[in-house]
């Protein structure tokens, strides 16, 4: 028997819409939502005060990377995460510049706040920060850790 090619479908396919990458002032909060990618992690209901999304599930070599930070003319010295730990000791981040084996600009370890609901602020001094100007790709690398590192909400770089 003679069969029949198959004909082509005379529908157009579907586009999928592209996110809209958004410009982030360094100096402004940048709360976890607006992240451009996301490996292992996962965004959650947040039990913070201001409610929103934060990450969880973040694991070691999980990380998160945020397109066009504009860190102006340089000179941040500073970041401020706000995070919470029901692990003994936490976790780490890495500040990581244009991708995830990018230029290391600082780490910092975030203690455990002795509950996945007790959120605090922590503050660190990272000098590499200053070389930073314009618009850059970040990315927060999270190591050093048991199975579960912390949750993130929201970070903030400063001079």
């Amino acid at each position: 028997p003679t069969v029949a090619p198959t004909v082509a479908p005379t529908v157009a396919p579907t586009e999928v819409p592209v996110k809209e990458v958004v410009e982030k002032d360094a100096k402004a909060v940048i709360e976890i939502e607006a992240l451009d990618v996301v490996e292992v992690a996962v965004l959650e209901d947040c039990s913070d005060e201001n409610g929103g999304k934060s990450l969880g599930g973040v694991k070691n070599d999980s990380y998160v990377g945020f397109s066009k930070v504009n860190f102006g003319e340089g000179g941040l010295a500073k970041v401020e995460f706000r995070a919470s730990s029901g692990m003994e000791d936490g976790g780490d981040i890495e500040i990581r510049q244009g991708s995830i084996d990018g230029t290391l600009l600082g780490t910092c370890h975030i203690p455990t706040t002795g509950d996945w609901g007790n959120w605090d602020t922590f503050e660190f001094d990272v000098p590499d920060l200053a070389s930073a100007t314009g618009l850059q790709d970040i990315y927060l690398v999270f190591t050093n850790g048991g199975d579960y590192l912390f949750n993130l909400n929201w970070f903030q770089f400063s001079e």
